[in-house]
């Protein structure tokens, strides 16, 4: 096999391998331009090709790549051999909507033309986010009603106690009424009988 056979022979490989591999994946050159995308990219972001081939990243699809944080990740990655992972991007796109979208950058050696390329792969967890926020929003509400409910359990308890304390009070001036109707009938009996028992 010569070497044309096999520059061929790898590059059917890599072509393979990216083909089939789920997560949408660009391939930088040094100028930020795009060499190549796999069908994962396309299909996500609706795009053709010859859309975005020979294309800078960063005037793709209406300049919605345009981050300045994105593009300071990938302008240091040729230079100082850097890379990032897990770099979010929330952004809105043309046709598709907003997407949640986790970035991993790599520096990838072209041997056979000593080309340095950047590797851009990317995985939507816009669904995931979504359902991360629904949650903590059901607990947030969760957590609502249980203030709201001690809340309200509070405001009874000092209500009933109020009630409780104008009972108390009525209740202690309708026994000292009673003790006292009692003492003046008492006191009335012991007047009568004292009379009669006195001759006139």
């Amino acid at each position: 096999i010569n070497l044309n056979e096999q520059v061929t022979e790898a590059r059917d490989f890599a072509e393979a391998i990216n083909a089939t591999i789920h997560e949408p994946i660009l391939i930088l050159d040094g100028n930020l331009m795009i060499k190549s995308a796999n069908k994962s990219f396309y299909k996500l972001f609706k795009l053709e090709a010859k859309d975005a081939e020979g294309t800078n990243l960063f005037h793709l699809d209406r300049k919605q790549w345009n981050i300045p944080k994105l593009r300071e990740l990938l302008e240091e990655i040729i230079p100082k051999n850097a890379h990032f992972d897990e770099f979010e991007l929330t952004q809105a796109f043309p046709g598709i909507g907003e997407k949640t979208l986790m970035m991993n950058g790599r520096l990838l050696l072209q041997k056979t033309n000593q080309e340095q390329l950047i590797l851009l792969a990317m995985h939507d967890v816009t669904e995931v986010r979504r359902l991360a926020l629904q949650l903590s929003n059901r607990e947030k509400h969760a957590l609502q009603e249980e203030i709201n409910f001690q809340k309200n359990a509070k405001e009874y308890i000092e209500v009933v106690n109020a009630e409780l304390l104008v009972a108390k009070g009525l209740a202690e001036h309708n026994t000292k009424v009673a003790e006292d109707a009692v003492n003046a009938k008492q006191q009335y009996l012991s007047n009568m009988s004292h009379e009669i028992r006195t001759p006139m």
